[in-house]
């Protein structure tokens, strides 16, 4: 893997606008974040897959299902190396037919199970409660603080579309819309202007809400769909995460890319493996504040001033201040 050492000015001039900076959490969604899908109820689906890790803290029941398919571990004599719990029930886990990629199973209470294969892992039978409540509260305070930041951009419905227009500069965009306008108004959403390193959080308000299109262009990674008040949500295909900690989910067919937060699951979609790589902030008693990526870290070496704090880091980058600039150690591949 080649190393290269990077200016965080050239990063800036090479986006030709003034940037917002902010510090961003580690783990965007707390202890969610290495799952593509987490509940904490019940989750029952058939034919189809997830291709991250799947937690809920009630019960699973799958069919003709696979988990974990791009999951990556380390091999040894042909077999992953890994003691990551990729599949974990609360309570019972019924699996007829499938695979569990990599990793081990989980279950509360019963596992029962047939025509279906464990690669590499074992089934274990574990008490997930505290575990589960820690999850809850974590993507429910999650939720919750997303919808308490301040609406920074516009949103437009027209042309039977939903515009999201991007402020030039802005590390994060809050949008603010109904779960009325998505369900009545539009057949597609389309974002406008900014940069692909920019964040997209649009909180949706409502209880009764259905989302079932994706965006015209490509930059879903960085994308969350908040629903904090939602009680019932309806999906279907939709590029970015969904974050919905109180709400059953029902998603009768379909592509999600990104991660699936919420109170329970059914229906027969796929979930893909699109891990968030946008910004959630740090949130402090004085509000946001300091710079850093999702996926990088970056300390103030002994100049007492953070030269890290004026610009967006890239991704994959340790970056730190030295005298006069921020130096990064980027990983390349």
């Amino acid at each position: 893997m080649n190393q290269s050492i990077l200016l965080c000015l050239f990063f800036l001039l090479s986006h030709f606008s003034l940037v917002q900076c902010q510090t961003c959490r580690d783990q965007p969604f707390l202890s969610g974040s290495r799952f593509n899908a987490a509940f904490s109820g019940d989750y029952s689906t058939t034919s189809a897959d997830i291709e991250g890790a799947l937690a809920a803290g009630g019960n699973i029941n799958i069919g003709a299902y696979t988990i974990g398919l791009l999951l990556q571990c380390e091999t040894w004599n042909g077999c992953c190396a890994t003691t990551d719990d990729n599949a974990i029930a609360g309570g019972s886990f019924t699996w007829n037919g499938g695979d569990l990629m990599t990793g081990n199973l989980v279950y509360g209470t019963t596992y029962t199970h047939s025509s279906m294969t464990i690669h590499c892992g074992s089934a274990i039978k574990r008490n997930s409660t505290s575990f589960f409540t820690t999850l809850t509260s974590d993507l429910i305070s999650t939720s919750n603080y997303l919808y308490s930041l301040p609406t920074t951009g516009t949103v437009t419905v027209q042309w039977s579309g939903m515009f999201f227009d991007l402020s030039a500069g802005k590390t994060i965009n809050v949008f603010k819309t109904t779960c009325d306008q998505l369900v009545n108004s539009v057949t597609y959403y389309q974002i406008n202007g900014g940069n692909s390193w920019q964040t997209i959080i649009v909180n949706v308000e409502g209880t009764t809400c259905s989302i079932k299109n994706s965006f015209s262009a490509g930059q879903w990674c960085n994308v969350i769909w908040n629903f904090p008040q939602a009680t019932s949500l309806s999906i279907g295909s939709v590029n970015g995460s969904i974050l919905a900690p109180n709400a059953a989910i029902s998603y009768p067919s379909g592509q999600v890319d990104g991660h699936v937060f919420g109170k329970s699951f059914s229906g027969n979609g796929q979930i893909n493996w699109y891990p968030f790589e946008g910004c959630i902030p740090v949130q402090t008693s004085t509000g946001t504040t300091g710079s850093t990526s999702t996926t990088g870290s970056t300390s103030t070496g002994t100049t007492g001033v953070n030269y890290c704090q004026q610009y967006p880091l890239p991704q994959n980058c340790a970056c730190q201040s030295k005298s006069g600039g921020c130096v990064c150690d980027c990983a390349c591949c």
